[in-house]
Formats: structure tokens, C-alpha cells, sequence
């Protein structure tokens, strides 16, 4: 693995610049015999951590900073983890330590909804790339949140993969991360559609273009087909991948076609070793050797995800989570997220989120929340335009009644778009 930050390059074919950067605290790996939750201030001592623990088979966590607030740091003491502040090396240990696995990888869900859970990994489940893949160098940007699902998926392929390149990122100002993706010559990135969607509001096209990427993949979110057919014509070159991963049920769907949604027939049995999908009362549930330790310990269990799937014709497509995703408009059911399709298709809209608001005679109507592009035509679009538009793509009933147009895409530390 290589690392770049700036103008620095960590070549760690030994791993001793990056654990360097973790053992530099006042303790030994001896001393860690509980699970540890690292605090980390920067991306560089984070991936010493996980290089640190990898090499000495801890059972650890990443805590960005950020997210180490006291009620997230009470639920790990109360969970039996020492937490270790890689700033100045203070240790906070818990009352009662917790059992210790030898190469665990804790994950803290987003916690949108409240505290986060605590999911439990290895270096197995995380690995998702096939031993005998093909192997194509590439350089990553490194967008994602320190500690998350998806960050860790792209640190293994660095870690366990020839010819695999890091470049993290550690600011939101999305014209300084192209132009370290064009500096540094990246040509793979992996990140949220809400990532690309405000890159495109805040970022010069030219600079966009300036980074010849060959390789891009999408996840966290539901991939609207607006955001494919974008990036396919600023980056007609690379080959553009959508992924649909969980942190407790791991990877599960690659999508490679260009198109929104997955083919129906990924709900047919799958090939022994994959995941395998089916859809119960609308929900996807799935069986995948990637889950996590929980899950994985029981192979006959499927996990409930959450998120709702329709089929039409030869094509499933999410439409949301099963508690966000259904608006009851006297009656009539309308999904957010084909609302959403339909105003993204609008050549104004740059960025929409859906939602039902409360009404005394039908229950709900839908709401939704704008970022308009940033050109005088976009400027000057109208919230009876706005419906006009959707008269014959939608149900009367789905055709929203309230509209906010907001300055900037509400996004949290993730890059997934915020519900307001």
C-alpha cells in the first residue's frame, strides 16, 4: 500500500510509517487487552491504527473524533471498551472490560435515529474483493468518514490488495478535494451520490474533468439514474459501479450496467460463496457471507434491511427505507424516491429530498426540499412550474404540494443526504 497526503508519500511495503504514527502513544500493544476504541484527529492516525492493530491482532474500534461525543463514549465504556485518545495518548478504561476477540473491527452505525449500535467485523468480512480478481492499480480518493463501513472497504483493498493507492481527504470544500484528486493523479473514486452532487453545485466543470478517473463506484444512498447518466457524460472513460452494502450485512449488490435499480434476476439463487437476495413484503432481506459477526455466526440468517424494493418489468429498484419511505395520501401510496426520480430529471434540479408532511383531511402530502443549479434559468424556475412538470409523470396524489428551495444540499459528516 502506498499513502499520499499532500505532497507526502507513505510507502509502507514494511508498514512501519504508519505504525509509527499509532505506537508513538504511551502504550504497548501488551497493555490493549480489552477492545479498544482508537480517537482519532486525522486520516493518517487512523490508518496507523488500523495498520497497528492489524499487526497485533487487537480487537479495536476507529473513533473520529468528531463523533467522540460523551453519550457515543459512555455507550462504548458501558460496552466494555478501553478508549485511547492517539492525540496524547490517555486512556479512559471501562469498569468492567469487554471479552476480548483477537481481530475484531467494531463499526459504529450513523446513529440517525438515536445512539448508534455497535456492529462487529473481521478482516474477513470486510475483504469483500475475490482472491483470484484481476489486479488493475489504482490510486483512491478517500472521501468517506473515518471508521465507517465504507471506509474500511476501501483501507482493505489498500491493505490486502497489489497496487492498491490511498489519497485521503480531510475537508469538505469540495474544490480543494478535486484539485488534490487532479494533483495527485487519482483515477478511482468511491463515494455517496450526495458526494457527486455537490461537487457539481460548487465545482468549475473543467476541474471536474481535469481528473481522469477510470474507475467510480457509488453507495450509502439510492443511486438515481440522474446521477449515473452525470457522471457518465463528465467521465465517459471510467466504469461506473454502484454498490449496495450495509455495515451489518455487508456488501451484497454490484451494479455495473448503468442503470438504476438491479436486474430481478440477482433475486434467484446466486452462486454458492455470494450473497443472495429475496424480497419479503416488500423489504430485501439478505443472506451474505460478508454480514457481520452476529449474523455471520448463524448461517440461515437472513437479515431484514429495511429498505423497500419494487419490481417493474425486468428491474427491482429501492424506494426508500421501510420507515421513511411510505407516504399515505388518503389512501394512495406514494414513494418518495419516484418522486424524487421525476424532479431530478427537471434540468434546474440539482439536488431533491421527499417527504410527507401532515394534512388534517388525507393524512400526508409529499414535501420536498430543493437545491436548484447555479444558473440564472435554474434561478428563475417556479413552484408552479415545478408541478406542471410533474402532471403526467406522477399520480395527482404523488405530485408534491409544499416546496422549500434551500441554498446548499443539508449532507451529514457521512455525505449522505440529512433528512430536515
Amino acid at each position: 500500500m502506498t499513502l499520499q497526503q499532500g505532497n507526502q508519500v507513505f510507502h509502507s511495503g514494511s508498514w512501519r510509517p504508519l505504525t509509527s504514527l499509532a505506537s508513538k502513544v504511551a502504550v504497548s500493544a501488551d497493555t490493549l487487552s480489552a477492545p479498544t476504541a482508537f480517537v482519532v484527529e486525522s486520516a493518517l492516525q487512523a490508518l496507523g491504527a488500523v495498520v497497528f492493530s492489524l499487526q497485533h491482532k487487537l480487537d479495536f474500534l476507529i473513533l473520529p473524533l468528531a463523533r467522540a461525543t460523551a453519550s457515543v463514549t459512555q455507550l462504548l465504556l458501558e460496552k466494555g471498551f478501553a478508549i485511547l485518545a492517539l492525540a496524547d495518548g490517555s486512556m479512559t478504561m471501562p469498569k468492567l472490560a469487554g471479552e476480548f476477540q483477537p481481530g475484531r473491527i467494531s463499526l459504529l452505525t450513523s446513529g440517525t435515529t438515536g445512539l448508534p449500535k455497535i456492529i462487529s467485523h473481521s478482516w474477513k468480512s470486510l475483504n469483500t474483493v475475490p482472491e483470484n480478481s484481476a489486479v488493475v492499480k489504482r490510486k483512491w480518493l478517500l472521501p468517506y468518514q473515518v471508521g465507517t463501513y465504507a471506509w474500511f472497504q476501501i483501507v482493505c483493498q489498500a491493505l490486502f490488495q497489489p497496487c492498491q493507492h490511498l489519497v485521503p481527504c480531510e475537508t469538505l470544500d469540495f474544490e480543494e478535494i478535486f484539485k488534490l484528486a487532479s494533483t495527485t493523479k487519482v483515477n478511482a473514486i468511491s463515494a455517496t451520490p450526495t458526494f457527486w452532487k455537490m461537487a457539481a453545485l460548487s465545482v468549475p466543470e473543467v476541474l471536474l474533468r481535469s481528473v481522469e478517473l477510470d474507475f467510480i463506484t457509488l453507495g450509502g444512498e439510492i443511486v438515481d439514474q440522474a446521477i449515473l447518466d452525470q457522471l457518465a457524460s463528465i467521465y465517459p472513460q471510467a466504469k461506473i459501479t454502484h454498490i449496495y452494502a450495509s455495515t451489518e450485512a455487508g456488501a451484497c449488490i454490484v451494479v455495473k450496467d448503468g442503470m438504476a435499480g438491479f436486474p430481478v434476476e440477482l433475486l434467484d439463487p446466486s452462486e454458492p460463496g455470494k450473497p443472495q437476495l429475496r424480497v419479503v413484503n416488500s423489504q430485501l432481506q439478505v443472506l451474505s457471507p460478508f454480514a457481520c459477526q452476529i449474523s455471520s455466526g448463524n448461517p440461515d440468517r437472513w437479515i431484514d434491511t429495511g429498505d423497500l424494493v419494487e419490481v417493474r418489468g425486468e428491474r427491482a429498484y429501492f424506494v426508500g427505507r421501510s420507515n421513511l419511505a411510505l407516504i399515505n395520501v388518503g389512501g394512495n401510496k406514494a414513494y418518495p424516491a419516484d418522486i424524487e426520480a421525476v424532479l431530478l430529471s427537471h434540468p434546474a434540479i440539482a439536488w431533491c429530498r421527499v417527504r410527507g408532511t401532515r394534512s388534517p383531511l388525507v393524512g400526508y402530502l409529499p414535501e420536498a426540499d430543493l437545491v436548484l443549479k447555479k444558473s440564472d434559468t435554474a434561478k428563475s424556475v417556479s413552484e408552479a412550474e415545478l408541478t406542471q412538470f410533474c402532471e403526467g409523470k406522477l399520480p395527482e396524489y404523488a405530485i408534491p404540494r409544499f416546496w422549500n428551495f434551500l441554498d446548499a444540499i443539508p449532507a451529514s459528516d457521512s455525505l449522505k443526504s440529512q433528512i430536515l
